[in-house]
């Protein structure tokens, strides 16, 4: 009797763990509630756009009850779960999401991506910097718009229309400004605060020197350093010069190219100038080329990857750190104006280039001689993870006009910086002005 009591209870013990083992995967469900043996189940989700910190809830099953077991990414960024049961997520959207479907995994299982698409509103508020709000070229040091510039010779000496400045941010916020008809670099402190730092206004020569007794000819390109030094191009003498934070004015070498822009790598000073020849990279012992070609501005990643604005091109080309092959990430020669997917996306002279701590790259779109007819009056930005082309603000209208995102309007946008804060300022060639986007 008690060996077959003892036999059922073996036998009962055997068949529940048989049974348990052979339905693990179908009905077993672990301390969340999830089924690993059920489909995760996505069915919609609500809103379908809007901006950085809405809230979206997605209707499904068979999630989780414990957050830790959800990932929600468009492309590869991560949305924030909140909250989440059996049937609903909860995710906030982070800054610069960008557009496409969401993708749920759900205990590292198999992914499951949503029928419809989330479509990102981006906040890029434009405002006048420093300079006239009415685009008056002069010469004037002031706070905001009492300052005045002088990018525009058609306004003022038509003889000089052709000339072209330049901008560049240091890690405390001023800003540099190429002045280019002024032949003087002026600086701009975070509150709106213009001053010469070089030069003297209406003269032009090749003298190095401190404050009002440099002379300047072309300043075509300029970055900063990790010192906070800007260094430059002054293109008429073929020379790479350099610009303390106190204004004294250095040559640090010739070239043997005609040189236009610059980028400077902070992690070891190494300086690479485009030319209507080719991209080099700069020392004053001599050039190494790394491409030939027609190039504007330039760029680098945290990398040491290169990226040049290709005039012949019409589009950006990314150089791979150390053996500098040669990557089109836009354009096949076709001028145009088109946002979307890299290999779709078109530009007309793309000039200069930013490159932000996320690693996507600015294009300040007009690269034409003198900043006037042209199909891109735009600042556009590469998104490297999602491999899109979108506008951050203006267009193909030219004219003067403060405003969010596409109601702002620029005339002749041919050079920007982006400060560590993600903070664009552009040099708004024929309104004399620089500009400021506050994006995100």
């Amino acid at each position: 009797m008690i060996s077959l009591m003892k036999l059922n209870i073996i036998q009962y013990i055997t068949l529940a763990l048989l049974v348990c083992s052979t339905s693990l995967l179908s009905s077993c469900k672990d301390d969340d509630g999830h089924d690993a043996g059920s489909p995760v189940v996505v069915n919609r989700f609500y809103p379908t756009s809007g901006s950085a910190g809405t809230e979206i809830l997605i209707t499904g099953k068979n999630f989780s009850e414990n957050p830790e077991d959800i990932s929600v990414t468009l492309g590869n960024i991560p949305l924030k779960v909140l909250s989440c049961n059996m049937n609903n997520i909860m995710a906030i959207v982070p800054p610069k999401l960008g557009d496409g479907v969401l993708t749920v995994t759900v205990a590292n299982r198999e992914p499951v991506r949503t029928i419809e698409a989330f479509t990102y509103s981006f906040s890029a508020v434009v405002t006048t910097f420093a300079g006239s709000s009415n685009g008056e070229p002069g010469y004037q040091d002031g706070n905001g718009s009492e300052a005045l510039f002088f990018f525009d010779g058609a306004k003022g000496d038509p003889a000089e229309d052709w000339r072209k400045g330049s901008i560049c941010v240091d890690d405390a916020g001023n800003v540099y400004v190429g002045d280019c008809v002024n032949y003087c670099v002026r600086k701009i402190t975070p509150d709106g605060t213009v001053t010469t730092l070089a030069g003297l206004a209406g003269n032009s020569g090749d003298i190095d020197g401190t404050g009002a007794q440099a002379r300047f000819n072309g300043l075509y390109g300029m970055d900063c350093d990790a010192e906070g030094n800007i260094i430059m191009t002054d293109v008429f003498g073929w020379k790479i010069r350099k610009i303390t934070p106190d204004g004294v004015v250095t040559t640090l070498g010739e070239t043997s190219f005609e040189p236009w822009m610059l980028t400077v790598d902070k992690g070891n000073g190494d300086i690479f100038v485009s030319s209507n020849s080719g991209i080099y990279k700069w020392t004053k012992d001599g050039s190494t080329q790394i491409s030939t070609g027609n190039f504007r501005g330039l760029a680098l990643d945290k990398e040491g990857n290169l990226y040049g604005a290709d005039q012949i091109l019409n589009g950006i080309v990314k150089f791979k750190a150390g053996t500098w092959e040669a990557e089109n990430l836009t354009g096949k020669g076709t001028a145009g104006y088109l946002n979307g997917a890299f290999e779709d996306a078109l530009f007309t002279f793309p000039c200069d280039l930013a490159i932000d701590s996320n690693g996507d790259i600015y294009v300040a779109g007009n690269g034409s001689w003198n900043g006037g007819e042209n199909l891109d009056q735009s600042i556009r930005l590469l998104d490297m993870t999602n491999r899109t082309v979108r506008l951050v603000a203006g267009g193909t209208q030219e004219g003067y006009v403060d405003a969010n995102g596409s109601s702002a309007v620029f005339a002749g946008p041919q050079d920007l910086a982006v400060d560590k804060n993600g903070v664009i300022y552009v040099y708004d060639k024929k309104n004399n002005v620089i500009r400021k986007i506050v994006y995100e």
